[in-house]
Parts: structure tokens; C-alpha cells; sequence
């Protein structure tokens, strides 16, 4: 009985270590580390909305990490250099390579296309440890002076396959899935002047599973990468509905807007919403609403309907513009957000796909943005 005790003992004492031994990028039940929650695609523009100034590269408060940085790559996990992402850590020796940009386009390891085969032994979730290619990434950039007291993110649009990021020599978080954007508050990594970036990247984790039918495996930064600054009162996400009525006719908006509190913040803010024709900048709908900022999540909803919309149809895109302004009780505009949609509404109707009403025959192949990177 004493040795069967001692057996199980072991048994479960093995077990455990190999729990606690699991990396992130074979663990399914990882698939982000201190990364911000999913939101709608937007960028936030500072001060009132203008329509003549949409384009987010040329705002103040983004700053891109696309172009050159310091590279070194490796065959598999254990040849990589853990300590890279120290602050005094020498990558003048590595190899300048372009952001964004595949690794296997820029001279290291090859492309992989497969049909309905895995590229490494099917074996769910772990991936090969002699063969899972690591690059580690690094580059430096300087703080904007106007952005202090500001909440700042570090977005990624798209790396393959799973990364860690550290800032200033301190681990910030980690990612996965390859075609998401991965955002992380950086507010308390960051100072003024210069700081520091690093990244490693995994070419397969255990997402390759699920990414793996009919196209080429390449690895890196596969969009762009930057840095952008909101007030600590913004917006962090918003859904917008706009369906139609029974008879095709009426247009049924609906929007909810959620308010980020980073740290809290009292005061009175209100959230302006407008709707216009994109083609002739008639307004068709304009509401205000007040969001009460103790809550868990702070949301501000507008709803309406609006008479004899234009539809949109693939054949017909006739569009609107939606306007989000947040503003202080002082009236003045934090932050403006716009962005286009139409009006239509998709169902399923005795088995077959309608839009606005009338059947609709969907024909297409595999899309995979492989150009220019």
C-alpha cells in the first residue's frame, strides 16, 4: 500500500509539473495575455470631426512602428535568446529586416503550401520543438511630448503566429491568431523620450491547427504596427444596427456606444451621434446621450427610424456616415470618430440566402492577402 501511495504521488507530482511546463503557444485555453478585449474597427481622431482630415497616419495622436528593425532567427524555441528584450541587451550584430513583412520573403526559412496536410506532425495541440522557427524582433522609438497623460496602446494588425511583446524591458503580454489586430495598453510601460520594443514570434502554435487549409504558411508581421493615444475618457467599442422594415422600405438604426473610464474619471461627458448621407451630407438622424461613468462598462444607446432609406446591395452600395463625438461638460470635443455603412437586411428565408428581400447566390474561392508582404 506504502509503494502504490508513493506511485500515485509521483504520478500526480509529474503531472503537475507538466501542467505548470505548457508553453502559451500549445495551450488552447490561451489565446491572449493582458491584450485588450475585441472592438469594432475605428480610429479616434482628437477634437471635432472633419471631413477633410480622415486620414489616421497624418493625425497627432498615431505613431507608426512600421520600417526597420533589429531581427535574429532561429530554427526552434530553445535556441532563441531569452534575454534579448533587456534594455542593455546588444542586437547591433542582428540583421535589419522590414516591418511589416514575412520573414521567409526577406531570406529566412521558406514558405510552406499545403493543401489538407498539416506542415509538422498532426499531434493537437503541441507543435514540433525541433522545428518551430522563432524571430525575434527589436527597435526603439521616442515618445510624443503631448501625448503624457494620455492612455497609450500598442497595436499589432496581424502577426503569425502567436508573440510576446515586452516594452522597456518589461513583459507586456501575448497574442495569437494570425488575422485579429492585437491591442495592449502600454500606458504604464512607456515614459517620455526614448523607449525600447521587442517581440517574439512563434511561426506555429497551436492556432496552426486551425489555420491550415489551401494557402501558404509564412511567418512575422503581416500588417502594420503602431502606437496611439486616447484621453483617459474615450471610446472604446460601438455596434451599430441597420436593418430594414418589413416591407424593405424604412431603415431601422440602432447604436450602442460603450465609454472606456482609464483610471476614473468624474465629470458629465456626453456622446453626440449623427447619421448623413455620404453622397450629399444630408443629416437624417442626430442624437445626444449622457453615460453614467460608475458603471462597469459604461454604454450610451440611440435608436430610430429613418423613412425611405437608400438600400445597399453589392450591385448598389449606396452608403451613410456615421459621426461619434465625445465630449466634457465643458462642451469641448475629445474625440471624433465616422465611419460608413449601409442599410440592408441578410436573412434566411425557406433555405434560401436573401438580401433587402431578394434571393442571392454567393460564388467564390479561398481570398488570402499575400500581397505586398
Amino acid at each position: 500500500m506504502r509503494i502504490n501511495w508513493m506511485f500515485q504521488v509521483l504520478v500526480l507530482s509529474v503531472t503537475f509539473v507538466r501542467a505548470q511546463e505548457i508553453n502559451d503557444w500549445e495551450n488552447p485555453q490561451v489565446t491572449g495575455i493582458n491584450k485588450e478585449a475585441p472592438r469594432a474597427a475605428f480610429f479616434a481622431f482628437p477634437g471635432k470631426y472633419n471631413p477633410s482630415d480622415t486620414d489616421m497616419k497624418k493625425a497627432p495622436n498615431f505613431l507608426s512602428l512600421n520600417g526597420i528593425w533589429k531581427f535574429n532567427w532561429v530554427e526552434r524555441p530553445a535556441d532563441r535568446p531569452k534575454c534579448f528584450y533587456e534594455n542593455g541587451y546588444d542586437v547591433s550584430g542582428w540583421d535589419d529586416v522590414v516591418v511589416p513583412g514575412s520573414w521567409e520573403l526577406q531570406g529566412y526559412d521558406v514558405p510552406i503550401y499545403t493543401d489538407v496536410e498539416y506542415p509538422f506532425p498532426n499531434n493537437e495541440p503541441f507543435i514540433p520543438h525541433d522545428y518551430n522557427p522563432v524571430g525575434s524582433y527589436k527597435r526603439s522609438f521616442v515618445l510624443p511630448d503631448e501625448w503624457q497623460g494620455q492612455e497609450i496602446y500598442l497595436r499589432f494588425d496581424g502577426v503569425r503566429s502567436a508573440f510576446y511583446v515586452w516594452v522597456n524591458g518589461q513583459k507586456v503580454g501575448y497574442s495569437q491568431d494570425s488575422k485579429t489586430p492585437a491591442e495592449f495598453d502600454v500606458t504604464r510601460w512607456v515614459k517620455p523620450g526614448n523607449n525600447h520594443l521587442a517581440v517574439e514570434v512563434y511561426r506555429f502554435s497551436d492556432g496552426s491547427y486551425l489555420e491550415d487549409q489551401d494557402y501558404w504558411k509564412i511567418s512575422g508581421f503581416e500588417r502594420d504596427v503602431y502606437l496611439f493615444a486616447r484621453p483617459r475618457v474615450h471610446v472604446r467599442d460601438f455596434f451599430i444596427h441597420a436593418g430594414l422594415d418589413s416591407e424593405y422600405r424604412n431603415g431601422r438604426f440602432g447604436l450602442e456606444v460603450e465609454i472606456e473610464n482609464l483610471p476614473p474619471v468624474f465629470g458629465d461627458f456626453v456622446v453626440n451621434c449623427s447619421v448623413r448621407e455620404a453622397g450629399l451630407g444630408k443629416e437624417v438622424f442626430n442624437g445626444t446621450g449622457t453615460p453614467v461613468l460608475l458603471g462597469d462598462t459604461p454604454k450610451v444607446s440611440f435608436s430610430a427610424q429613418i423613412p425611405k432609406v437608400q438600400l445597399w446591395t453589392a450591385e448598389t452600395p449606396n452608403i451613410y456616415l456615421l459621426i461619434i463625438q465625445l465630449q466634457d461638460g465643458k462642451g469641448n470635443v475629445l474625440e471624433s470618430i465616422s465611419r460608413f455603412f449601409g442599410f440592408r437586411t441578410v436573412e434566411v428565408r425557406y433555405g434560401q440566402l436573401m438580401v433587402n428581400g431578394k434571393p442571392v447566390t454567393i460564388r467564390g474561392v479561398n481570398r488570402h492577402e499575400h500581397d505586398p508582404v
